[in-house]
């Protein structure tokens, strides 16, 4: 088969003259001939010109096509060569050299075949329609550079030829558009593969105008262009003798990431903008005249993405039918071979083929969310990209698309849960109406983490790794509600039945305790029936004891704020630490736990004791004697209540304190408790000399007998009321019975205490004087 790039400037030549004649050239000698039989023929070739369907059928198109939008013919050359074939280069590449009287076209395109020369000559029948991937489906793309052009000089290949039109409205001055003139300057052929255009331009748009059309950003168009990989512009600036150069080029890590750079030769820097593109096949469209035989097209969604992978800010046209067509508000790029007026400015509305291309985007819309929402970066940010900005008055088309994406999404599983060890795995996903949300006071405010589990079977809690304003987002869309106080009053007791409860653990700091409190007090002073819950179902108070009990637990009272603890055997009492918090005070009080008189306790001690052989541990009896003790103002002098009381000895055997059986302090300590028991229940300091009948006590004589060496130290320490006893005692026995007894004096010898000396300082001195110390034994 024949290369049809391979062919000689007289053949380029002769295709060029062929397509002239079709559309009723002849050359001037010709058409100044006088001969009746050449102007016949003349006439003819006239009548056959108007009707041609390309004049005549699209008149008002060419006249108001091409200058309905002053810019479009830079984007309609740019999509002729994207058209094109490039079978010797992996870097398409297009490039515009702008002047204030020509602009000049080039691009490393394969080069133009007859079919091209064929298809640039035609209007309202393109040849490139019916062809999957392309536009010009109006037949106007190329001839919009009359717009702002007299003339275009085409140089491809073996071509050299020319198309020139005035602005006429004459059927002659028309048929310029597509009648080709045969040009002088084909391309070197060690120059190809090259094809360069150079419009004249005519000199009615401004070239400030135009130069801001060169500039306006055109970052997206290679996004959606398959082939091209480089566009470049070269324009002399108005006013000045400088020239700027800017270039957009693409490149891709894969076929999904792409990045678009801009660089400015004249200021020396560059601007990259990322995105991720997402490309499948629309299939099944239904038939349309403007598509004959072609029922599928490729759709395209571009979503753009800052340097770190999280989603960016869309900055140019958002809806693409190859070219930019129109911009609706969607923070997203969209692509498709849509049909669209004649101006190109928007969709054509009515278009069955649009509609199942916008029903099939907004299902590849949905599929790229599922995407996002595994993506590491994404998945708790893809909602950005939702559409959600569109203007009102738009496109109708547009608001259903986005009506058909958030209808979709709504049934997809696409949002996470909380997941307390953050492994976001995408079988866990949750459809959006699953979940519920949890205000920032459910939250420590930390880390965003729950102040209290969700359930481990049905978890409903959406992540808290969204952020506040993606959260908002999503409430609104999908109308995801706040959790009720009644399934968070379950995940309190999930936790309080839990071995590993965040609010029994004493490692928990205070700043959670404070938020828990703050948190459930907020659901008891809402809801009269869930406070009722709350005291019912939860072991939610600590008792100093360690145990946690429900708040409907009988007579819960708060410790005492000042001395001893209230006894715990007697009175259930909230854990002093945690009652120490004021926040946690305050629900407790919400819970009905109350302060007790001190009065009261001690009357429920009396009570205790009042029983027949009540039962308490030692450390009980501690309690109950420390917290008399610190209430003596609540006890009467001598009270005979005292004489209930029963204590624990050093054989931790329970005595009766009623004089019965005597108790001795083991110290001796002015400013104790012992104070209490010596005043109030006669517990004795010092030992009992005699009893009541007037006899030595037994515990006396023990003290004679075994341990003489105290007699004098015991005597002393309650010599003031010894002395009374031992004065009174009845024929003087008791003090008989003490002189009797052998303490042991300083030369070691034992004596009976009535006959020792107590060693004063004098008695010693003149012991020394005298010169009797070695003999003198009776000093104790």
């Amino acid at each position: 088969m024949e290369n049809p790039l391979v062919i000689t400037v007289e053949e380029a030549n002769r295709i060029i003259l062929n397509e002239a004649r079709s559309k009723g050239w002849v050359r001037q000698g010709i058409s100044d001939s006088r001969n009746p039989e050449t102007l016949e023929l003349l006439e003819t070739l006239r009548r056959t010109r108007e009707s041609l369907a390309d004049i005549n059928a699209d008149d008002d198109r060419i006249a108001t096509g091409i200058g309905s939008r002053r810019g479009r013919f830079i984007l309609e050359l740019i999509q002729n060569v994207e058209d094109c074939d490039f079978s010797h280069t992996d870097r398409p590449s297009i490039s515009f050299k702008v002047n204030p009287t020509k602009i000049i076209v080039e691009s490393n395109q394969d080069g133009f075949v007859e079919r091209d020369v064929s298809g640039i000559c035609r209007t309202g029948r393109s040849w490139k329609r019916g062809m999957p991937g392309y536009v010009g489906d109006k037949g106007i793309g190329f001839k919009s550079v009359f717009g702002v052009a007299s003339k275009v000089d085409i140089q491809s290949n073996a071509f050299s030829f020319s198309f020139e039109y005035n602005g006429g409205d004459t059927t002659d001055d028309k048929s310029g558009i597509i009648t080709p003139i045969v040009g002088n300057y084909p391309i070197e052929p060690h120059r190809r593969p090259l094809t360069r255009m150079k419009l004249t331009l005519d000199g009615n748009t401004s070239y400030d105008d135009l130069v801001s059309d060169f500039t306006a950003k055109l970052s997206t168009l290679l996004l959606f262009l398959s082939k091209l990989k480089n566009i470049s512009f070269k324009i002399h600036l108005p006013g000045r003798e400088t020239t700027t150069t800017t270039s957009y080029s693409i490149s891709g890590e894969d076929e999904w990431n792409k990045c678009i750079t801009m660089r400015d030769g004249m200021r020396g820097i560059s601007q990259q903008w990322r995105y991720i593109v997402f490309k499948t096949p629309i299939v099944g469209l239904p038939d349309d005249s403007n598509r004959p035989g072609i029922n599928e097209c490729e759709g395209v969604l571009a979503f753009p993405v800052a340097l770190d992978g999280s989603p960016g800010i869309r900055r140019e046209h958002d809806i693409h039918a190859f070219l930019p067509v129109c911009t609706v508000g969607f923070n997203f790029l969209l692509q498709a071979d849509f049909l669209v007026q004649a101006n190109r400015e928007e969709v054509i509305v009515d278009s069955r083929w649009n509609q199942e291309i916008v029903n099939q985007l907004s299902q590849i819309f949905c599929n790229a969310m599922a995407e996002f929402s595994v993506n590491a970066i994404l998945r708790f940010r893809w909602m950005r990209f939702l559409p959600v900005g569109i203007a009102p008055h738009v496109n109708p088309l547009w608001g259903y698309l986005k009506s058909k994406i958030l209808e979709e999404l709504s049934r997809k599983r696409s949002l996470y849960p909380h997941i307390a060890n953050e492994q976001y795995h995408e079988r866990l996903r949750s459809v959006p109406g699953e979940l519920q949300l949890l205000p920032e006071d459910y939250l420590d405010n930390r880390n965003r983490i729950p102040l209290f589990r969700d359930l481990a079977t049905s978890p409903r809690y959406l992540s808290p790794c969204y952020e506040q304003q993606d959260i908002e987002l999503l409430r609104r869309i999908f109308q995801l509600r706040i959790i009720g106080d009644v399934p968070m009053v379950r995940r309190i007791e999930q936790d309080l039945n839990s071995p590993n409860s965040v609010m029994k653990d004493p490692r928990t700091d205070i700043h959670w305790h404070n938020r828990a409190a703050d948190l459930i007090m907020s659901f008891i002073n809402r809801d009269p029936n869930v406070a009722n819950m709350i005291r019912q179902r939860l072991d939610i108070v600590p008792l100093s004891n360690g145990i946690w009990v429900k708040a409907s637990t009988t007579a819960l009272y708060f410790p005492a704020l000042h001395g001893p603890p209230i006894p715990q055997d007697l009175v259930l009492t909230v854990d002093p630490h945690a009652a120490s918090n004021p926040l946690r005070r305050t629900l407790f009080e919400g819970l009905g736990v109350t302060e007790i008189r001190p009065s009261r306790v001690v009357s429920m001690i009396w009570t205790f004791y009042a029983q027949q052989n009540p039962r308490f541990s030692l450390e009980d009896s501690k309690a109950h004697l420390a917290y008399l003790f610190w209430h003596h103002d609540q006890l009467r002098s001598n009270d005979l209540r005292f004489l209930g009381l029963s204590l624990y000895d050093n054989r931790r055997e329970k005595i009766l304190c009623n004089n019965v059986r005597p108790i001795y302090m083991p110290f001796d300590d002015e400013y104790s408790p012992q104070e209490l028991l010596k005043s109030g229940p006669g517990v004795r300091r010092n030992l009992r000399l005699r009893y009541n009948a007037g006899s030595l006590s037994p515990e006396f004589r023990h003290l004679l007998q075994y341990r003489p060496e105290k007699i004098v130290t015991v005597l002393k320490n309650d010599w003031r009321n010894y002395r009374r006893e031992i004065k009174n005692s009845p024929g003087n026995n008791i003090k008989r019975e003490i002189s009797r007894a052998k303490v042991l004096c300083l030369n070691s010898h034992s004596t009976p205490l009535g006959a020792t000396y107590f060693p004063s300082p004098s008695l010693m001195q003149r012991v020394q004087e005298l010169g009797v110390s070695e003999t003198w034994k009776k000093t104790i």
